[in-house]
Order: C-alpha cells, then structure tokens, then sequence
C-alpha cells in the first residue's frame, strides 16, 4: 500500500521541493521564514494526497480507513514539527532566555501554527467519513502497540538524559543550562509522539502487506 496513487503523483513535487526548502533552502523566502514557506508546501501537498487516498476508487480496499488516515495525518504533521524544532535548534540553544529572545518566539509560532493546522485537519478528516466512526480490533490494537512503543521510548531516552546530567562533573556541565536542558525535555517529547504516529504507519502498511 501506498500514500500516493498514480493519478496524485503530483503531489510529490511540492512536498519534496517544501522539504528541500526547508532543509536546504535561504532563511527568507518572499520576507518569509524558509522553514514556515517549505512546511506550508509539505501540508498543503500531503494533505492533497491523503486526501484523494481517503476517496478512494472503484476498490474498496483501495481507501483508507478512519484510524488509518489519522495515522498518516499524524506521521506529516509529527515529522514536520519535529523538523522545524530541529532545525532552530542550534539557534534555540544559544538564547539566554527562552521567554524573550525574539528567535524563540518566531520558533513557538511556527510550531505552534503548524499544531493548530494539524488539529484542523484532523477534525476535516472525521467529517469526511460520514458514517459514524467505529475501530476494529486491528486499530485498537496498533494504537496499544504504538502508545507503549512511543512511551518505552520516552521512558528510556529521559533516563538516559538523567543519567548524564548525574555523572557529568559540575566543572564540565556548564553547557546545562536551565534553557538547553528544557529544550532537551521538549525535544524528548516530540520525538515521542513522532515515534508514536510513524510507528503507526508502519503497522498498517504492514498489515496491509
């Protein structure tokens, strides 16, 4: 199973030309951030091709179900998030305060935009179903597996964390700072609910295999 039919090949330009902006592209794009310009790109491409999956064809099999949707809805909208964090990251990093350094701001409204399109299409993608929405055994099963693998996941990277905030001498932590460890917890975090959605996919391409 693909996220892409013949007939939404066309899709791919845009989406793989947003990511190269993103990643590779100048800081400013028509006065705009790259990162903000490239992940329009990328939501506005992926969404255009879950969407024509969702519809389906003349096979049944051939769309998508409700969870199944959702579960590519949130691998888009995770990675790309988690990219933009990546990406600022250094940037982020270097500020003395989080709560007023005007980098961090452009950074959180990004993320932040990106989060409130991601709840907004979630909500278009349960209209589109007019059935009442009902999960298998199947679907509540892959959200067991990945609810657990993302928050083993978690469980391990923070302890990991902890343990070399625990052993690194106080002399050589002066890179610890209060700002660069939150950043630390927040990236631990995202990177949970990516591992969650893009855990999901896998599972159902693989049960459709």
């Amino acid at each position: 199973m693909v996220l892409f039919q013949r007939s939404a090949l066309w899709v791919l330009p845009p989406l793989l030309g947003g990511l190269a902006l993103m990643l590779f592209g100048p800081a400013r794009v028509l006065g705009l951030s790259n990162l903000l310009v490239g992940g329009l790109l990328v939501v506005v491409s992926g969404w255009a091709g879950l969407h024509l999956r969702v519809r389906g064809s003349a096979d049944e099999n051939a769309g998508l179900a409700h969870a199944e949707a959702q579960a590519w809805l949130g691998a888009l909208f995770a990675n790309l998030i988690y990219l933009v964090f990546l990406a600022q990251l250094r940037t982020l990093g270097e500020a003395a305060n989080l709560a007023q350094d005007p980098a961090v701001h452009m950074a959180a409204m990004i993320l932040g935009m990106f989060a409130a399109i991601w709840l907004l299409l979630t909500w278009r993608l349960h209209a589109r179903y007019a059935d009442p929405v009902v999960e298998d055994e199947r679907d509540r099963a892959i959200a067991r597996k990945t609810a657990a693998f993302g928050d083993s996941a978690l469980m391990i990277c923070v302890a990991m964390t902890a343990l070399v905030l625990a052993v690194v001498p106080t002399s050589e932590s002066a890179w610890a700072t209060p700002p660069r460890v939150a950043l630390m917890l927040f990236n631990l975090l995202l990177l949970r609910v990516a591992l969650r959605w893009n855990a999901a996919v896998l599972l159902y391409w693989w049960d459709r295999r």
